[in-house]
């Protein structure tokens, strides 16, 4: 973490994209072995279903995978929190600088063992109107479950979840003046 004129700095983790390339990289394979039909040769599921999911693998992995060659490459700080707001570079779907005068609430999520915070915001529909594409769609979804478009997971950030949580609220209740 660095401290400076532009404000509080957290990294992007490269050793995490890494293990999220690799991952993502056998996933891929997988779901393209599930595509030639080869799999389904070794199971008794129907083998449009087992094509199906490989399908749905090879792009879901295969964007994760695009993501994670960007993000290695990457050399903008994964999050930056200044006394504008909060600038968000941590995932596929980082929308950029999220303004104090919008921030309403910050709370977490869990699903399965990823954990990540939710910016609750006083206009969601800004936020959604920035994005376009799949990008729109994946923030309107995030409205949809959550109330908010807007999500800060630190998978990619070398920075341990429970201080991020702990200094982003900090950091709120500081620029806010609750």
């Amino acid at each position: 973490m660095l401290n400076d004129k532009r404000g509080i700095q957290i990294p992007l983790s490269k050793n995490k994209i890494i293990l999220l390339l690799a991952g993502s990289l056998v996933l891929l394979i997988l779901g393209i072995w599930f595509m030639t039909g080869f799999a389904a040769m070794q199971t008794r599921f129907s083998p449009w279903l087992i094509q199906l999911i490989g399908a749905v693998a090879f792009l879901f992995f295969g964007g994760i995978f695009v993501f994670s060659v960007k993000k290695l490459f990457d050399k903008k700080p994964g999050l930056i929190i200044s006394e504008n707001g909060i600038t968000d570079n941590t995932s596929g779907v980082s929308i950029g600088l999220i303004e104090w005068e919008n921030i309403t609430g910050i709370r977490s999520e869990q699903i399965l063992s990823t954990r990540f915070l939710l910016i609750d915001t006083n206009d969601p529909e800004k936020f959604v109107a920035r994005a376009s594409g799949l990008k729109a769609r994946i923030m309107r979804t995030n409205y949809n479950m959550y109330g908010t478009p807007l999500s800060i997971g630190s998978t990619t950030l070398k920075y341990d979840f429970d201080k991020l949580e702990a200094l982003v609220k900090t950091e709120m209740i500081k620029h806010k003046g609750y």
